[in-house]
């Protein structure tokens, strides 16, 4: 065939690239064919094939959803770094609790005589509570219950330390099992020792000998503190 001529007589006309065979180079191809544009419309009377979406069982992008911001790639969200704990206070400490408290005034003592240590204890709480009296038999070997009820009617007259209580552990009926007593006598001088920034336990208070009775005088000074 020679450029620029058509073929020979009886040979049939040689396709044009840039479309499918037998399609007239003049006309633009139509959508859905090789050499089409992608948002080519196609001739009237035909329609558009129909769009290829995601494999089956996996969905598309959201249309709302936007991409990684600048400078990150994708893949799995950034992870926060770990957040630090508040340091702990040493054990034997409440946390939240302050070391220091507004003193309460006191009656002062007997001059030019001392105290027993069951008197000091009436001096100081004697005018804050009414119940239960404060009984010089129930001082010197005090039982459980009546240093509960001692702690009740402390909450009830000053609000001290009602915070740090549950209405559980302020029901007598509560104090049944020795665990029980323990747990109650060990968080009332933890209390203690935070508020005044104290140590009962290294002046030699001792749980199971306060449940047993002994060392009334350690019993009275957690009493006065």
């Amino acid at each position: 065939e020679v450029p620029g001529q058509g073929p020979p007589a009886g040979q049939p006309p040689r396709p044009q690239p840039g479309g499918p065979p037998g399609q007239d180079p003049r006309r633009p191809p139509v959508a859905g064919q090789a050499g089409a544009l992608p948002n080519a419309q196609p001739p009237p009377g035909q329609q558009r094939p129909p769009q290829q979406g995601p494999p089956p069982g996996q969905q598309g992008p959201h249309p709302g959803q936007q991409g990684p911001p600048p400078g990150q790639t994708g893949g799995a969200p950034p992870q926060r770094p770990p957040q630090q704990q508040p340091p702990r206070g040493p054990p034997g400490r409440i946390d939240g609790l302050r070391p220091s408290r507004a003193p309460i005034p006191l009656p002062p003592p007997p001059a030019g005589q001392n105290e027993e240590y069951y008197e000091t204890t009436q001096r100081m709480l004697g005018h804050l509570i009414q119940k239960p009296k404060l009984v010089v038999k129930l001082l010197q070997k005090p039982p459980l219950r009546f240093l509960h009820d001692i702690v009740v009617s402390l909450i009830q007259a000053c609000g001290y330390p009602d915070d740090f209580f549950t209405a559980e552990e302020l029901d007598p009926n509560s104090l049944q099992s020795s665990d029980h007593k323990a747990m109650f006598l060990k968080k009332l001088a933890d209390i203690v020792n935070a508020t005044n920034n104290i140590n009962l336990f290294q002046r030699g208070l001792n749980v199971k000998k306060i449940l047993a009775g002994l060392e009334p005088e350690t019993t009275n000074l957690l009493l006065q503190e």
